[in-house]
């Protein structure tokens, strides 16, 4: 498993592989989702030859997240570090034709998407795949591909069946999919959720998001189709996220 840390081993890899014409998938920030990880790797490796996994976050992070992965994993591993975190240089920036939907216009979200569009723009990967627990995520990275018309094949991995042994991301998770079920059996979306809310509020957890979106415009949504997804957050902890889509 090749590490990647400077531009220049950046450049040496890319060489490789546009000489090997082999077909390869670029995991994005693999460390930020760590229960999704196995699925996501598993997705990649049967879509494409190679795999290549973005770390983002601090040395004692990456090192964490190093150590989980192999060989049989993925080929090689890039690190976001002081010299490949901007990779494009600083003049790029997000300037869409429509304003972000509410999910998206946070620091958080807005850092990533310049992220994305850095390594889109350099890389240039056949695929690359996402989770749909990070559901803003899954929607910047096929908006700018879209708007920077990048030629990119934005993929949602499957949902991973079960979450942690963390207990509260169980819930989360639980609660979730009663909530699909109920809507499933032809509960109103409306009361579904509002129920699913405050079994969670009932147990002290503090929730951000907690509703029904559609999964292309990331825009609330009353309608159990098939663009429909449910999707969870907790306050203060951007990990602790679950969707489950419905009409499926």
């Amino acid at each position: 498993m090749r590490i990647i840390q400077t531009v220049k081993q950046l450049n040496e890899w890319q060489l490789t592989q546009q000489d090997s014409g082999k077909t390869w998938a670029l995991l994005p920030f693999l460390n930020g989702l760590p229960r999704e990880s196995n699925t996501l790797l598993h997705g990649a490796r049967i879509r494409c030859d190679l795999v290549l996994t973005v770390l983002d976050g601090n040395s004692e992070n990456n090192r964490t997240a190093l150590n989980s992965l192999s060989e049989s994993d993925c080929d090689a591993v890039l690190l976001l570090d002081a010299e490949l975190n901007r990779p494009c240089g600083d003049g790029l920036s997000l300037q869409f034709a429509e304003p972000y939907p509410e999910l998206v216009r946070t620091p958080h979200y807005q850092r990533l998407g310049l992220q994305l569009l850095r390594l889109f723009s350099l890389l240039r990967p056949q695929i690359a795949i996402f989770s749909l627990h990070d559901l803003p995520q899954y929607w910047l990275a096929n908006r700018i591909n879209e708007e920077c018309f990048l030629p990119v094949n934005i993929t949602a991995a499957a949902l991973a069946p079960t979450p942690t042994n963390d207990a509260q991301e169980q819930l989360l998770h639980t609660v979730l999919q009663r909530c699909a079920q109920a809507i499933s059996a032809g509960q109103d979306v409306v009361g579904a959720l509002q129920r699913g809310r405050q079994i969670l509020e009932s147990r002290g957890y503090s929730i951000r998001y907690f509703d029904c979106y559609d999964i292309f415009t990331l825009i609330h949504t009353t309608k159990a189709g098939a663009d429909a997804i449910l999707w969870a957050q907790l306050d203060n902890n951007i990990q602790s996220s679950h969707s489950v889509r419905l009409g499926t």
